[in-house]
């Protein structure tokens, strides 16, 4: 604790390079986290639709039906006939009904609305339906959103491995820093080190405190980073999001098991560096 105390620049460096990495990180995981939430309430409300050819008898439906309710991963087939279909346009556009009152023939087809079996994260499975969908002679159209969706999906992906690359590299320079400290603390005390070797000192009396300070660092670093990541966090949410409609968007914190994830591998950070450091100066 005293060497921790008398190091007190290289001790803040240490601590605020752990805590600038651990924010770093939990920042892009905070980001997944809320993206893969927004995304999967997104998807759970995606309908596949399934528009029929025109003169399809009451039995071909009737088949048809039967045809996409045996398909793995629906939970639900509606059929709307077109007149069903255009009422509904109707009463959603009442204030623009001189549209209608021109029409002689309905143009809205027969269609089938179906409701997928909510998984989160796989987003392909929409795809593969409306491919074997697409695949019924009388089916002549198939929608799902599938161009957003795609899209969405490939930048949240995308993201993910940038977010991995990054963190790599941060935790590296933060193992880098600790291990440099620890270097220079060693040798500002190499005197007192070579004094305890001759009388008879360990290395694992001499290494422990040094580990000691190291799993401070980690364990103070990734606690001020994770306060001040739910203290931005906090900000975020009360000035940005304070005028959207909740049901609009709705961000949450990390949940408990990363943000141990993130304190323990700051802490393991800290060790590692001084592992390092103490491997090389006392070989």
């Amino acid at each position: 604790m005293r060497t921790f105390i008398e190091k007190g620049f290289f001790n803040f460096i240490t601590i605020a390079t752990i805590s600038l990495s651990g924010l770093t990180v939990g920042a892009f995981l905070l980001f997944i986290v809320n993206a893969d939430m927004v995304m999967a309430s997104w998807t759970k409300d995606v309908r596949i639709m399934a528009y029929l050819e025109p003169d399809i008898d009451s039995q071909r439906i009737d088949q048809i039906r039967t045809q996409l309710q045996a398909l793995e991963g629906i939970d639900l087939v509606v059929f709307i006939s077109g007149d069903t279909a255009l009422e509904q346009l109707k009463s959603e556009m009442k204030r623009h009904q001189s549209i209608f009152d021109n029409l002689k023939v309905n143009p809205l087809p027969d269609s089938f609305e179906l409701h997928p079996v909510h998984v989160p994260e796989h987003f392909g499975r929409f795809e593969r339906l409306a491919r074997f969908v697409e695949q019924i002679p009388e089916v002549s159209e198939v929608e799902y959103g599938e161009k957003w969706l795609g899209r969405i999906a490939n930048i949240i992906k995308l993201f993910k491995i940038t977010v991995y690359a990054m963190s790599a590299l941060f935790i590296g320079a933060s193992v880098f820093f600790v291990a440099n400290t620890i270097r220079l603390v060693l040798y500002s005390k190499r005197d007192e080190v070579e004094i305890m070797k001759l009388v008879g000192a360990s290395d694992r009396y001499i290494k422990t405190p040094f580990y000691i300070n190291s799993l401070l660092h980690g364990g103070i670093g990734g606690g001020v980073g994770l306060a001040a990541l739910y203290i931005l966090f906090r900000l975020l949410e009360t000035s940005v999001l304070s005028g959207l409609p909740a049901n609009l968007v709705s961000l949450s914190f990390l949940p408990p098991e990363i943000a141990c994830s993130i304190f323990g591998g700051s802490v393991m950070v800290g060790w590692i560096g001084c592992f390092l450091s103490l491997k090389r100066f006392l070989k």
